[in-house]
């Protein structure tokens, strides 16, 4: 039964709606932590420019009338520090509660591999004898071993809702700095997503020569060391050896070539954060010729801002290959779980 790596891969989650939702927790609360950092910084920011009052008035809207009341009290050079102090607190607050998120991934990880390698072997035994020797022993055994994979892609799909959450954060605070940079940034991200599909295809290409290659190597092993007495009887030692050195060699090509399309992802990413930066810097320049340095303060966090979304973005693409470099496993495996087992034929009795 072919049944996809998506639908699988949710099928999981919903297993554990505890973990889930905890790691989820995490997650939010540290995104708004995040975000909180961002506003706290530009408001640091925006208090040290010349035209303080009338930016922050403009910028903050109703907050501005704490903010500019609590500058007066404390002083500028006071508030300023107040405000950087709170930043750091706040960082601080999100990278523990990110620290939780991970921990709460882990032990969804080891709680999958776990229940799928039970669930796998108890799958083979209820089967009947008959049906059972369809199957090769190395290609049984396989399964067991490509379990892994499910643990890292569940990790690595955590990762990416993880990643998307602080994503929303980091264009909501775009987007209230600088309305028209955010949505030319977006475009050019929606570009960018766009040129890696052809990558991502080809990831996916690979994956599925992965899986054939690894299969053939496990049921290759497990065959002629199950079977060494009879390779031996024969002197068939030699022919062995080169056969499993082919099926070795085979897979570690085909791993190499998915590896080595999946690393593409994250220089292409590098590059065009580089050139995005660079031309908002250009039209920071041309900002600031016409509207002077008051206009300094929020492109500084706005850059800073743009900075700290890049690696995200990198990172929801780079897991997102692998997700598809190792989906052909995930299929396979989903395959066996969701497959229907054939009504066992009633035994035969002697002499009726």
């Amino acid at each position: 039964m072919q049944v996809s790596a998506h639908r699988f891969l949710w099928s999981l989650l919903r297993r554990y709606p505890g973990l889930v939702l905890f790691g989820l927790g995490c997650t939010m609360a540290a995104a708004l932590f995040e975000g909180s950092t961002i506003g706290i910084l530009a408001l640091a920011l925006e208090s040290l420019s010349a035209g303080a009052s009338a930016e922050a008035t403009a910028t903050f809207g109703r907050l501005s009338g704490i903010v500019q009341p609590a500058r007066e009290t404390l002083g500028a050079d006071l508030f300023f520090l107040v405000l950087i102090s709170l930043a750091v607190v706040s960082q601080i607050a999100r990278s523990g509660l990110e620290f939780g998120g991970k921990l709460l991934g882990f032990r969804l990880l080891t709680r999958v591999e776990g229940e799928i390698q039970a669930e796998l072997f108890r799958r083979f035994m209820a089967r009947p004898f008959e049906e059972m020797q369809r199957h090769k022993l190395g290609d049984l055994s396989s399964y067991i071993e490509q379990t892994l994979y499910v643990g890292q892609t569940v990790q690595r799909l955590t990762i990416v809702i993880n990643q998307l959450l602080l994503l929303a954060v980091y264009v909501a605070a775009l987007l209230w700095l600088s309305w028209p940079m955010t949505l030319v940034a977006l475009v050019a991200g929606g570009l960018l997503s766009a040129g890696l599909r052809r990558i991502i295809q080809r990831v996916r290409e690979i994956g599925g020569q992965h899986k054939e290659a690894a299969v053939n190597l496990t049921e290759r092993t497990v065959e002629y060391l199950g079977g060494l007495r009879l390779v031996r009887t024969f002197a068939q030692e030699r022919f062995a050896v080169e056969q499993i050195d082919e099926a070795i060699w085979r897979n570690a090509r085909a791993r190499l070539r998915g590896l080595s399309w999946q690393s593409i992802v994250a220089p292409v990413v590098d590059c065009a954060t580089v050139i995005a930066v660079a031309a908002f810097l250009a039209a920071g320049y041309l900002l600031m010729a016409s509207q002077g340095v008051t206009a300094l303060p929020r492109l500084a966090t706005f850059l800073f801002v743009l900075y700290r979304l890049a690696p995200r973005i990198r990172v929801v693409h780079d897991n997102y290959a692998f997700l598809t470099n190792y989906s052909a496993f995930l299929e396979r495996i989903a395959g066996m779980l969701h497959e229907e087992e054939p009504p066992r034929q009633p035994e035969a009795r002697p002499y009726e």
